[in-house]
């Protein structure tokens, strides 16, 4: 089972955002907090702006793109920012971006939750109750603290203990981490097997009496034609059975040839 990330202890500043940060102006400023692990470089639009963890509590727009940056990560995205309130961003970067994860938290003017993933669909749990699938509305919700959890099959759980406030819509964007079970899975086709072990080998068509050779969907004169190789060609060898050869030819095509008409180089 794919282990959970909580980030319950940065995540709890949402808590006190109205009573810590009300602006009785017109015009309320707007107040960014970015964490990261490990700790990165920040741009907000492209400008230079110090090292996580980072605050700002009087930003002057509502939208402002981030980028983080270590020697051998990155992440970017915009944040859509409330006057009044805090936008939350924290994140776990990964050279592998499969591997990068982390959530957003907004507020907006309206009433609830709203969650939504990437990737979509992903399970959501409000104080341990399942409410439904990303991208998620839930309206029914008292004011107060919660624990949400995110989940879906081959990805990390993450789980965020975060307040919702009177009056004001919680905003949470969720990235999941691909699973290393699920990721070794994915490369495993890059991994070393019989046909990988061959797949440096080379053939040479050899001459027939059309001047080419069909390859086929399957090691089978039944097999369908999918293509063409003309003779003299080189292809790459890829799996050997009796009397055919798989191969991937220079336009990425795989298929079987008859053994007959190939020599090895």
């Amino acid at each position: 089972m794919a282990k959970t990330i909580f980030a319950t202890v940065f995540l709890a500043i949402i808590a006190f955002v109205l009573w810590t940060f009300f602006w009785p102006k017109t015009q309320k400023p707007f107040a960014l907090q970015v964490i990261s692990t490990p700790s990165a470089q920040i741009f907000l639009d492209g400008q230079p702006s110090g090292m996580t963890p980072y605050q700002n509590k009087n930003l002057g727009k509502k939208e402002t793109v981030i980028k983080l940056a270590t020697t051998s990560a990155s992440w970017s995205g915009q944040v859509r920012l409330t006057g009044g309130t805090w936008t939350i961003v924290n994140r776990e970067l990964s050279d592998n971006p499969l591997l990068g994860a982390g959530e957003t938290l907004t507020l907006e003017k309206g009433e609830g939750l709203y969650v939504i993933s990437t990737p979509d669909q992903a399970q959501v749990e409000v104080d341990d109750k399942k409410v439904g699938q990303t991208p998620l509305l839930v309206t029914d919700l008292s004011t107060g603290d919660h624990k949400i959890v995110i989940s879906k099959e081959n990805y990390v759980t993450r789980a965020i203990q975060a307040k919702t406030h009177q009056s004001y819509k919680l905003v949470l964007s969720v990235q999941l981490s691909l699973g290393q079970e699920a990721l070794a899975r994915l490369l495993a086709p890059l991994s070393s097997t019989p046909s990988a072990t061959l797949s440096e080998k080379k053939i040479k068509i050899l001459s027939t009496s059309t001047g080419w050779l069909r390859v086929r969907d399957q090691p089978s004169l039944a097999g369908k034609e999918i293509g063409r190789v003309n003779q003299n060609e080189e292809v790459v060898l890829l799996q050997e059975e009796k009397d055919w050869f798989k191969i991937r030819t220079k336009d990425n095509l795989s298929g079987w040839v008859s053994a007959q008409y190939v020599q090895k180089i």
